[in-house]
């Protein structure tokens, strides 16, 4: 691996880890977003120089977070994984899902402290209204980058 994608390879795993996800799913991850083609377990486990139990265990973790899924070569029983086509849109709607959660509570949180001090009333308030903008502005920003996208013509296609 060269050095560059190596550095990037290094961040998607500190990023991961930030997050509370093993480092060594967020470099697969990360090498599997700089692969054009489907990577075994034992092609990744010896590019990040992982145990091949430990790269499978999170190959499936990233796969049941919905970030890979597995693919196969003809005449090859080995499984392989890539990164899914629409990772992205699958990240924005978890995070708008995980706001929505917070904003809900703290909608809740605004009832039930009804006749509280005023800085408490204040406070969940603006968490709350914070909350519901970025929800809103997440929401618009995902339909804009659809229409965007329906707008395009299709690559190598006539348009």
């Amino acid at each position: 691996m060269e050095e560059s994608t190596s550095v990037l390879v290094e961040r998607f795993g500190l990023r991961f880890e930030e997050d509370g996800l093993p480092r060594i799913a967020g470099r697969m991850l990360g090498l599997l977003m700089v692969s054009a083609e489907p990577r075994s377990v034992d092609d990744l486990a010896e590019e990040l120089q992982a145990s091949r139990t430990s790269a499978n265990t999170n190959a499936r973790l990233l796969e049941r977070l919905g970030a890979v899924e597995r693919a196969s070569k003809p005449g090859d029983r080995r499984d392989y994984y890539r990164v899914v086509d629409n990772l992205h849109e699958r990240m924005v709607d978890a995070r708008i899902e995980q706001m929505k959660t917070t904003r809900d509570l703290l909608s809740q949180a605004v009832s039930c402290c009804e006749g509280r001090e005023a800085q408490v009333h204040e406070r969940l308030c603006s968490f709350a209204k914070f909350y519901d903008d970025m929800v809103a502005v997440l929401e618009t920003a995902k339909q804009r980058w659809f229409d965007e996208q329906n707008e395009r013509p299709a690559p190598g296609g006539a348009g």
